[in-house]
């Protein structure tokens, strides 16, 4: 009986763990994203002018996320973009 009530009690916690992530998507965009926690909440949407979502985690001081696509050269690593986009951080 202990074992059927730590399989049920191991069941119910993973399904609430499933439960507790939300998706995003949008019209403008080709991609979707899992956002662990319905914390996460949307607070801007890709547009024509700006094509980037933006995320807040309760509020702007709790996390903040913004997700662009960067169009790159074939063969460009990670490490690469990341000089690129510092480069333009500081100009």
């Amino acid at each position: 009986m202990k074992h059927l009530i730590a399989v049920l009690l191991l069941i119910t916690g993973s399904c609430s763990l499933a439960a507790a992530q939300e998706s995003y998507t949008s019209d403008q965009i080709d991609y979707t994203i899992e956002l662990p926690s319905s914390q996460w909440r949307v607070i801007s949407e890709p547009d024509p002018a700006h094509e980037h979502a933006e995320f807040v985690y309760g509020d702007r001081l709790g996390g903040y996320l913004q997700i662009r696509k960067e169009v790159v050269d074939a063969g460009t690593t990670p490490s690469d973009l990341a000089l690129l986009v510092a480069t333009w951080i500081r100009s």
